[in-house]
């Protein structure tokens, strides 16, 4: 059984008038079978699938149950001053307000 040629499979896409990119995407989605590719692309399958499953990133910003989000900046409280040093009794771990209090096990 002979190998699969991509290039000649691309090529024959191309034929049909299929652009390179959208050629290896559908043969991508189709397990390289050069008839499913081609029906894939005339069937709008593929632009279907690139609508479909498009980059959002809204939920990012939106509440754990997917509701937008109704806060306009974040707020990045932390323990440190804009000096860059730690406020006194909220440091390290287990609260140790100061270096020494810390114990290494």
């Amino acid at each position: 059984m002979a190998a699969f040629n991509i290039e000649q499979a691309v090529a024959e896409l191309a034929n049909l008038g299929i652009e390179r990119t959208d050629a290896l995407a559908c043969l991508n989605a189709c397990n390289n079978d050069l008839v499913r590719a081609a029906d894939y692309f005339y069937g709008g399958d593929l632009h279907k699938a690139r609508e479909d499953y498009r980059w959002d990133g809204s939920l990012f910003d939106a509440d754990r149950d997917g509701n937008p989000s109704t806060q306009t900046d974040h707020n990045y409280d932390n323990n440190f001053h804009q000096s860059g040093t730690v406020q006194p009794g909220r440091g390290g771990l287990w609260n140790c307000s100061k270096r020494t209090d810390f114990v290494a096990f």
